[in-house]
């Protein structure tokens, strides 16, 4: 019971009252069910009603031949048909749109909580993504479909048990000890059933689940170590890695659809046992032949619903244990709490003013699996109109220094400060300040304008901006030389245009949102020295328009800039 509040906390309130709904409709199915069943009662009744008197023993077959005494068997056959056709019609309608009603609001459940944890995750520290593997958080949002799959079972096994529970009281009425042995056989066998498959399923389900995980990451790792996998010749080794987690998945899924097809086959013997020892025990009560077979028509037919009804029921309860592992996750982390301060609203924008200067106080910083200090009771002021440097070997604290000046890391000590505020204060109004370009170029597979401004619709791009900042960028030559462009597809992690390009891109895309702090992290390390040249004259042409941060480890270039912080010293 746990773990299905475990899945229930995970829907809205709004969902939650549609899930009434939808037991609502699926207990009006039942009902219809049930009726399509009884219909057939005035069909046999017919038919046998002259043969012999045996069939008005059954109490509910008598009351019922009570109320039709007004009809002649001809007549009575004839209505019956109808209404038998009319009944099964009407309920296999009313099936559809209930399936339909069904997925659409699992569809809509699924969209919601997908884009919930993505956000939490966007949400999240930085630390949190350090920490964890991007294909791991990948798969968490594609397991979404687990915990789609996980309420859908929900919904099957309260409308099965809805609908078995109906059908258990109609056939009380035709024969209450026929019903209470085979309940009692069933559920005896069940029982025998689920102790032999619960904790294998479980087991293969968490399995399964880890292998996924595993295979995910195997192969983002790959395609992210495509050129030195080549070089060195490595294919057959991270083939078989990729193997080796791909057979488990695969491995653990057969196991699972052996022990999945399993209830069906199982429950089918119990039914045609059921069967034979209904024969003999309506044999030994003196049943007569036209309402033995009056008897077998009706809980045959039961039979044709019952079985289906059963097996799915059971086969729901095994698809909640295989898909809980991944239900847990997305719980887990959907239930993060990141205590980091980050979007702290209280303060007023109106109250904030960062100006255009960087202050940093008394700043030290170490990392928590860590008790070195990277950076020690640093001070130091970035001021506009400069052409600042962050200078330092790997290892010295420049980017770390970056990523507490952005708000990613806060420090152990000490502040960062802005017109006398501190940039924690209003992490989110200190963010839009700022035009970052980090080591790695992050360019997406979308045209040059959607690469410039980005996460901005089309039709809400200003186009004299992207032209003012492609001049500024010193990209206006290269896109007039381009077939299409500035719609122009700059490719997977833009494979399609040259190094300097891509950071060039960057500058521009930094500065269409109007930057009054740039910050560029190793961001030329690995262009030639004509190119790192070309731009860092380009940055000098912008120092007056805004507070520019370059952080690298070549000495080289120091006679470029008006002030250097000196991290190695």
């Amino acid at each position: 019971m746990n773990k299905i509040k475990v899945a229930i906390s995970l829907i809205d309130l709004r969902e939650k009252k549609f899930l009434i709904l939808i037991f609502l409709a699926a207990l009006f199915l039942s009902l219809l069910e049930i009726f399509s069943v009884a219909t057939i009662i005035p069909i046999i009744s017919s038919i046998f009603s002259n043969s012999d008197n045996g069939i008005n023993n059954i109490k509910i077959f008598s009351l019922f031949n009570s109320l039709i005494q007004s009809f002649d068997n001809k007549n009575l056959l004839i209505i019956s048909l109808y209404l038998f056709t009319g009944i099964l019609v009407i309920k296999n309608l009313y099936t559809i749109l209930f399936i339909y009603i069904k997925n659409k609001f699992l569809n809509a459940v699924k969209s919601r909580t997908s884009n919930k944890l993505l956000n939490k995750y966007l949400d999240s520290s930085y630390q949190f993504l350090r920490n964890n593997h991007s294909s791991k958080l990948i798969r968490n949002i594609e397991e979404v479909s687990s915990f789609l799959g996980y309420i859908e079972n929900l919904i099957i096994i309260l409308t099965e048990t809805l609908i078995l529970l109906t059908f258990l009281i109609f056939l009380c009425a035709i024969n209450y000890k026929i019903v209470l042995y085979s309940f009692i056989f069933i559920i005896f066998f069940s029982f025998i059933l689920k102790k032999f498959t619960s904790a294998k399923i479980k087991s293969i389900g968490e399995k399964r689940y880890l292998a996924s995980r595993q295979r995910s990451r195997i192969l983002v790792d790959i395609f992210h170590a495509y050129k030195e996998i080549k070089i060195y010749n490595k294919e057959n080794f991270f083939i078989n890695l990729f193997d080796s987690k791909n057979q488990e998945e695969i491995n653990s899924e057969l196991r699972f659809n052996i022990l999945d097809a399993l209830p069906k086959i199982y429950f089918e013997i119990l039914f045609t046992l059921l069967i034979v020892i209904f024969l003999i025990f309506l044999e030994m009560q003196k049943y007569t032949p036209s309402a033995m077979t009056l008897i077998m028509a009706i809980f045959a037919m039961s039979a044709i619903r019952f079985m289906p009804a059963a097996n799915r029921l059971f086969r729901s309860f095994q698809i909640l244990k295989y898909t809980y592992p991944s239900i847990k996750i997305i719980y887990d982390h959907i239930n993060l709490n990141f205590h980091d301060n980050l979007k702290n609203e209280e303060l007023n924008h109106k109250s904030i003013k960062f100006n255009d200067d960087i202050e940093i106080k008394n700043l030290s910083f170490k990392y928590e699996d860590s008790n070195k200090f990277i950076l020690n009771n640093l001070n130091y002021t970035f001021k506009k109109g400069n052409l600042n440097c962050i200078l330092g070997s790997s290892g010295s604290g420049k980017s770390t220094l970056v990523n507490i000046i952005t708000g990613f890391f806060q420090p152990n000590s000490g502040e960062v400060t802005s017109n006398n505020f501190s940039i924690f204060s209003n992490l989110k109004l200190w963010r839009s300040n700022i035009g970052y370009i980090s080591q790695e170029t992050t360019i997406l597979n979308m045209s040059i304008r959607e690469n410039i401004a980005l996460g901005v619709k089309k039709e809400a791009v200003n186009e004299a901006r992207v032209k003012e900042v492609i001049q500024l960028s010193n990209l206006d030559k290269f896109i007039k030389e381009l077939n299409f462009g500035l719609d122009t597809i700059c490719g997977e992690k833009g494979n399609n245009i040259s190094g300097g390009q891509k950071q060039r891109l960057s500058i521009a895309r930094a500065l269409y949102f109007n930057p009054k702090i740039l910050i560029l992290d190793e961001t030329t390390n690995s262009l030639d020295e004509n190119t790192e040249k070309e731009i860092i004259q380009e940055l000098i042409a912008l120092k007056n328009y805004t507070n520019i941060i370059m952080i690298t480890h070549n000495v080289n270039i120091n006679k470029y800039f008006d002030e250097v912080l000196r991290l190695d010293e």
